[in-house]
């Protein structure tokens, strides 16, 4: 036995004669919670790539399972882990590897925080165009892994759209790169999509390169009491409207027995007379209804209440009594959405009326079996219906019995297929967070 008292073959054992110490795995809040029985005990954070990839050959050796960790506001998503391994904490990697202003490019290691990002691209007048949930905390790496979620996504797309490339550390320990500086860098298959949003299953993403954008000279917030379904219905329909070009358009507010309760909310992002205009023209398209409140948001006062409301909707870190659905409808569809939801009548919804993507927020118990009958009920009801309107639901986060029900990877079984043998071709062994994605 060790001086640790671990076994002379086990991973820890192993990792300590090469230099490298492990230590109790404690994240804040419910993180350690959300990825199941299976969680990881204790924890390693090499200082760079190269001390990563040793851990990673060691581990190889060890036949031990690697869950990579960054800023811990995603280990919700996906399915709970299969199996007990070592987590493998990212965050000392957080370097501002390379920034060309004049190129409005920037390559960043995955440990670095998104928050700390932007405030070192706004410096520059830049920022890379994306809003996520736990801004704070999030980590490049965590987002690119989870395809996190953007509340500004109708006007600048996703995370996946500002991409350029990645660097990754497979299960064999080899460092590899796909794409690049430039747009256009691709030729052949796209590997460095296959990362965004494989929740570090096939591999551990340990950097990434970004397209930046100037940052906008205005950011207008305009937001109303939504006045029922009708209202806000029409209020998707006229940012939807030819030359509106809303950064955001979200209904924020809560289920009631047969009613919604709240408020709707547009962003515009630019030119400061663009902004101003494109408010008026909204407020115009909504004449007779609640009046608009409207401000113009600099990044230092706090935000409205309503897109405060927003991000605690959204996130899926530190809620071990509650669950998160994410919802898919098609805009044209709002109505019936509406209608089942109130159907359904319980819990906090944010819409992205532009989009057609949101988030419902559920209180349970946070235990294993906790969903009652009449709650797993009402959730089959509404997956059913949104199914009909051309929809899908999936859990982001919650009870282990949700998220066997309304798995992450069960949007597109075909993609799922696909997805699994990529995994036997990349990770066979499946090394890096083993059953997340249900393979």
């Amino acid at each position: 036995m060790s001086a640790t008292g671990a076994s002379p073959r086990s991973i820890e054992a192993r990792l300590a004669a090469r230099g490298f110490a492990t230590a109790p795995f404690a994240p804040a809040g419910a993180a350690r919670a959300q990825l199941g029985r299976a969680a990881p005990e204790r924890q390693v954070e090499p200082a760079d790539v190269a001390a990563l990839r040793e851990v990673v050959i060691e581990a190889g050796v060890a036949n031990e399972a690697l869950i990579p960790v960054g800023g811990a506001t995603a280990l919700a998503a996906g399915r709970p882990l299969a199996r007990r391994g070592l987590a493998l904490a990212l965050r000392r990697l957080d370097r501002i590897v390379d920034h060309s202003p004049a190129d409005f490019v920037v390559t960043v290691e995955a440990g670095c925080r998104f928050a700390t990002l932007q405030a070192e691209l706004a410096r520059h007048g830049q920022w890379l165009a994306v809003e996520p949930p736990d801004r704070e905390r999030a980590t490049i790496g965590g987002m690119v892994a989870a395809a996190a979620t953007s509340f500004v996504a109708a006007q600048h797309g996703t995370l996946r759209h500002h991409l350029l490339g990645v660097q990754v550390v497979g299960a064999d320990g080899l460092l590899t790169r796909a794409g690049g500086k430039v747009v256009k860098n691709v030729a052949g298959y796209d590997l460095m999509k296959l990362h965004h949003g494989a929740l570090g299953t096939l591999g551990v993403v340990v950097a990434a390169t970004f397209r930046l954008r100037p940052l906008p000279t205005a950011d207008l917030a305009l937001w109303t009491v939504a006045e029922g379904s009708a209202a806000i219905a029409a209020c998707g329909d006229a940012l939807a409207a030819p030359g509106t070009t809303p950064a955001a358009g979200w209904f924020i507010g809560h289920l009631r027995a047969n009613a919604l309760e709240g408020e709707l909310v547009a962003r515009f992002q630019g030119a400061r007379a663009a902004v101003i205009e494109q408010g008026a023209t909204l407020e115009a398209a909504r004449a007779g209804g609640a009046p608009w409140r409207r401000e113009v948001l600099d990044g230092v006062a706090a935000l409205p209440r309503a897109l405060q409301q927003l991000a605690e909707i959204a996130s899926t870190a530190d809620d071990p009594h509650g669950a998160l659905l994410t919802l898919h409808f098609l805009p044209s569809r709002t109505p019936e959405l509406l209608a089942a939801l109130q159907r359904f009548g319980t819990g906090k919804v944010a819409l992205d009326l532009v989009r057609g993507t949101g988030f419902l927020r559920l209180a349970t118990d946070g235990e294993e079996g906790s969903l009652t009958a009449s709650l797993r009920h009402g959730l089959d009801a509404l997956h059913a219906e949104l199914r009909a309107a051309g929809g899908a639901i999936h859990a982001s986060a919650g009870p282990t019995a949700l998220r066997t029900a309304l798995p992450w990877d069960a949007l597109d079984p075909a993609a799922a297929k696909v997805a699994a043998r990529l995994r036997d071709e990349l990770d066979a062994a499946r090394r890096f967070n083993p059953g997340r994605h249900g393979a």
